[in-house]
């Protein structure tokens, strides 16, 4: 499944059919976050509520471990129609707002996620990787390497590339780690429900309703 880049591709993708499954959960949870918080919420004191209390189960995640379905928290609050609600953020209170940029720090993607990795070695099993790094670093190396060494003379004979073989492996050998050890939490229902499903709303319906919310060029005192 994570070889050859099978899960970014059309063509490819049936050889990936759980990767596939982890990237589009990861997606439905990043866009879950704000439509809940826009849902369910028309006054600014309500949607703050909301947002705090999706930091602080952040938080849980950050001590579980749980680095991919954080990196959902950490999108889905940072998504277009959460950022620009600036009456909604001066009702959080600061303290967890300082705790959640701590939290964006440890998902920083630049300089190759270094903040991400350095947590991650850290950690205690069970853990669950951010699987986007892994699959970044799969197609560096992909792209990056040839499969075969052209031969030197006097052989004619072309050769396998091992070493890109084994930096594929040290990848791999990494995911397979963390497979060993799993959380263990029975099903509780209806949140197992919920969580299994994840209903949400698209970029567009998001934004239109941060706009109703929160029209644009209006003083963030006057809206309710």
């Amino acid at each position: 499944e994570l070889l050859k880049g099978a899960w970014s591709s059309d063509k490819l993708k049936h050889r990936s059919p759980n990767v596939c499954l982890l990237l589009s959960r990861l997606n439905k949870v990043s866009y879950f976050i704000p439509s809940l918080i826009l849902w369910t919420a028309d006054r600014k004191r309500e949607r703050a509520r909301i947002y705090e209390k999706f930091i602080k189960v952040a938080q849980i995640l950050r001590k579980m471990y749980n680095y991919n379905t954080l990196m959902g928290f950490v999108t889905g609050l940072n998504m277009a129609a959460m950022s620009r609600l600036k009456a909604t953020m001066s009702e959080i209170d600061t303290k967890l707002i300082q705790k959640f940029n701590k939290l964006e720090n440890v998902m920083d993607p630049s300089s190759s996620f270094k903040n991400y990795r350095k947590a991650l070695q850290h950690s205690i099993s069970p853990a669950m990787p951010y699987l986007g790094v892994y699959l970044t670093d799969l197609i560096y190396i992909e792209d990056g390497n040839t499969d075969y060494i052209n031969p030197k003379p006097p052989s004619d004979k072309v050769l396998i590339n091992y070493h890109k073989r084994q930096m594929v492996y040290k990848v791999l050998q990494e995911i397979l780690m963390y497979q060993q050890f799993s959380y263990s939490f029975p099903p509780l229902d209806p949140v197992y429900t919920l969580l299994h499903d994840f209903p949400y709303d698209g970029d567009k319906r998001l934004f239109n309703l941060s706009l109703l919310y929160e029209p644009r060029n209006t003083d963030p005192k006057l809206i309710p």
